[in-house]
């Protein structure tokens, strides 16, 4: 391995896939996905997801939860309120070398040769599908303010996204179109990555080595850095794992509540689990009489409807 002749670190590379421990979250049956969280509150993420999702195996690390969604799922997956964004998983693998190029020739290798691309841009596909669906449902409620949906209304626009996605899966199962890879011939991407460690390499130089490999995969793909249509998202950890993921939340979740700038808001994943914690009961007075900008109230009503009768009072001193 210490030998820079190609052909050397070919078979170097062959050498350390046949080591290398794979885990592509494969325990789970059916459209993998995860979230980042903030982290400390992953068992806050956990409990909604068992909850809404009807989720009976989570897998959570720093700041993110792994699960499986069915299709039937996907509204209320991208309705969850402890969350920042929601990723399709599309492999998550251990021991990646920390040398150059070792390291990135054999990122390379994995992202060409050791993933199911067609699975994970399927699931990705639906996904984003629900999410364009629902901000388009969104914007046609024509509210006079938009701060709060209606929770009837709510639920409206789910029944219509369910059936949306059921009449299209339907068409898509006449004209088989799932079952090639050409359905994703042409796309507009970037990749983009974080990294914790000491490696070799830098975060830019993962993310250029993975879009040089998705190039290579899908020749017709091309890259945008600004107006793309696909986000693939790269983690790899202080112990040189490494999660790949695409992006199906374009903006931030847990920036719902902020409709103006206030300073020192808390994001709308924190208000929730703040809320979460006070184990809030029907018939119960909240009052925060420290507002600020008004998370904490703002996320609750969005939580609670009417017939939870649950009241909010809040207030701060320079709204005075």
């Amino acid at each position: 391995c210490n030998n820079n002749n190609n052909n050397n670190e070919n078979i170097c590379i062959e050498e350390l896939i046949a080591k290398t421990e794979f885990e592509y979250i494969d325990n789970f049956s059916e459209n993998k996905f995860f979230i980042t969280v903030p982290t400390g509150l992953e068992f806050i993420s956990i409990e909604e997801v068992k909850n809404k999702l009807n989720a009976d195996k989570t897998i959570s690390t720093q700041g993110k939860v792994f699960f499986s969604c069915p299709s039937t799922k996907l509204f209320n997956l991208l309705q969850l309120r402890s969350i920042e964004h929601v990723f399709v998983c599309v492999a998550r693998f251990k021991n990646i070398p920390t040398k150059k190029p070792l390291g990135l020739n054999f990122i390379k290798h994995l992202i060409i040769n050791k993933i199911d691309w067609q699975q994970s841009l399927s699931t990705w596909k639906q996904a984003r599908s629900v999410n364009e669906n629902f901000n388009i449902a969104f914007s046609n409620l024509n509210q006079s303010d938009n701060i709060i949906i209606d929770h009837k209304k709510n639920q409206e626009i789910q029944i219509q996204i369910n059936e949306n996605l059921s009449k299209k899966a339907r068409v898509d199962n006449e004209l088989n179109v799932n079952n090639s890879i050409t359905e994703f011939d042409k796309l507009t991407f970037r990749v983009t990555c974080k990294r914790v460690g000491s490696q070799d390499y830098t975060s830019m130089e993962i993310a250029g080595s993975i879009g040089a490999a998705l190039l290579k995969k899908f020749p017709n793909w091309k890259v945008d850095c600004k107006n793309h249509i696909c986000e693939i998202f790269v983690h790899m950890y202080e112990n040189n794992d490494i999660i790949i993921g695409i992006t199906v939340s374009d903006e931030r979740l847990s920036n719902r509540n902020i409709v103006a700038s206030a300073r020192g808001a808390l994001k709308g994943c924190v208000a929730f689990a703040m809320l979460e914690l006070a184990k809030i009961e029907s018939e119960m007075i909240v009052c925060d009489p420290m507002c600020g900008g008004g998370s904490i109230p703002i996320e609750g009503a969005m939580i609670f409807d009417e017939h939870s009768a649950v009241t909010f009072y809040c207030g701060d001193k320079k709204l005075l």
